[in-house]
């Protein structure tokens, strides 16, 4: 072997150690990674792809806020300035994939139920939601993974949330909250990951993700506060205060920073402030005037102004009275009630079966792990009792409160709420079912003496919730969109 190969096969080795040492790393990140979690994280795509991505364009019209949502696109592609009751991250996210699909000769689409959408590519926005809902699962199986969950047991909440009907449902629309719980559970996830580096750099590199992730999940909603509150706690409890005060700063900044680029990239030349996306509070709203933006301090310098009119849009009467009545928190442990996305207008109706689709949760399997919550925190209590100390870990108990900070809240809130503001206290509850779950069993087999029984009775459960997870599929599609897509696939 000559010199010239000698080098080369020098460097092809070097680079195979390079890249062989930073898989060891991202592994021991992840805690050893194994061929199983790749079986894993297999079986999670294929089923959440094959429930979110067929037949995606089925309503060609809109459900539910959609219209909203296309209408805010479309203002942002044309730099119309207007002012919403959240914050913008995922709206940009939307233009940007409408500007992708240009040209297109939609500039608004009118205010009512079942509007078409013209040539909007609503389609593509469609499908980059579900995008996010197919890696929501794998988030959560990363999550499971980095609190030390073995592979099989982090799997289990993960198959909650691809083959929950309601989080489908959501996936499958132009609606910012599918986005939001990507966000939300990579941050818990990266927190989890932070408090247990166990080097300098790997820490630093953990605040800095941390402390994004943060910021860009409260750029899309406020509601994050309720997650971001959960890392907090870990932080107390992992003694880590100074990883909580910079990743805050962290999170704070990106706020700013996503704020302060909105009205640089979308309005530079300022203008009238359109109603809310739609005609709804023309007392204020539309009083509010865009000044042009040349600099990222004369943007930073608008943001009070423009979080003024957002907190009173969200509390302005009128706004509060147009909202869809439904009932509040306390029905949400049980999936109800149902949000109706989109219902067939009376003139296509052929027959009785009216096609429609709903928001409703997998009521099985709502109230099972409502209830196991209830249970996991009297063993807890019976546990401290006997023994005087905590017996769980430090995950169980962010899972524990993380649950109540993201639901009770609601609870106090004033104006109008949905079913969908419950999706990340039910993603905690799917969260606890591998640490309940064992207990329970161990419950039941100690009360009945009989271990057969035991794991007899967890089996009619699962067969109980598959039977209402194929009752809820038609609601996920349509009825129409079912007989329709295999009617094609013929």
């Amino acid at each position: 072997m000559d010199n010239k190969e000698q080098a080369l096969s020098g460097r092809l080795l070097a680079l195979f150690t390079r890249i062989r040492g930073k898989i060891a790393r991202i592994n021991a990140c992840f805690y050893h990674l194994t061929a199983r979690d790749l079986y894993c994280v297999v079986i999670i795509i294929v089923l959440a792809s094959v429930l979110r991505l067929p037949h995606i364009a089925f309503p060609a019209v809109t459900q539910f806020d959609e219209l909203i949502y296309a209408d805010n696109a479309l203002y942002l592609v044309q730099g119309i300035p207007f002012v919403d009751t959240h914050p913008p991250l995922v709206r940009m996210m939307f233009a940007e994939v409408t500007r992708f699909h240009s040209p297109f000769t939609t500039t608004r689409i009118p205010l009512g139920d079942n509007i078409p959408f013209g040539d909007f590519p609503f389609t593509a926005v469609r499908t980059f939601v579900a995008l996010f809902g197919i890696f929501l699962p794998i988030v959560i199986y990363m999550l499971g993974r980095a609190m030390k969950l073995t592979p099989r047991m982090a799997l289990l909440p993960a198959l909650l949330v691809a083959l929950d009907s309601a989080l489908t449902a959501y996936s499958r629309a132009i609606l910012p909250d599918t986005i939001l719980l990507c966000f939300n559970f990579l941050l818990l996830a990266s927190a989890f990951m932070l408090v247990n580096a166990n080097t300098t750099r790997r820490k630093i590199c953990l605040i800095i993700a941390t402390g994004i992730l943060a910021g860009l999940a409260l750029s899309i909603k406020w509601t994050a506060l309720g997650v971001l509150a959960c890392v907090w706690l870990l932080f107390i409890l992992k003694k880590q205060l100074r990883a909580l005060f910079v990743v805050t700063g962290i999170a704070f900044l990106t706020y700013v920073l996503v704020f302060a680029m909105y009205l640089l990239c979308y309005f530079p030349n300022g203008g009238a402030a359109k109603n809310v996306g739609i005609e709804l509070a023309p007392n204020y709203v539309g009083n509010i005037q865009f000044p042009p933006f040349t600099s990222l301090t004369q943007a930073i310098a608008f943001l009070p102004s423009y979080h003024k009119v957002m907190w009173q849009t969200n509390n302005d009467p009128y706004v509060l009275a147009t909202l869809q009545k439904a009932q509040g928190p306390l029905y949400w442990p049980i999936s109800h009630p149902e949000i109706y996305f989109w219902m067939q207008p009376e003139s296509e109706r052929s027959s009785v079966n009216v096609p429609r689709v709903d928001v409703v949760g997998n009521f099985v399997i709502w109230v099972a792990c409502f209830l196991a919550w209830f249970f996991n925190l009297c063993w807890i209590v019976r546990r401290w009792i006997q023994k005087r100390a905590l017996p769980i870990d430090t995950a169980e108990v962010i899972i524990m409160c993380g649950y109540v900070m993201n639901y009770l809240p609601f609870l106090l809130i004033h104006r109008q709420m949905f079913l969908y503001h419950y999706f990340t206290a039910l993603i905690f509850l799917f969260l606890l079912t591998p640490y309940a779950l064992p207990r329970i069993r161990l419950a039941v087999e100690r009360i009945t003496h009989d271990r057969v029984f035991s794991y007899v009775l967890m089996m009619f459960i699962c067969m109980l919730a598959l039977l209402n997870f194929a009752y809820n599929i038609p609601l996920i599609y349509g009825t129409h969109s079912l007989a329709y897509y295999f009617t094609q696939s013929r």
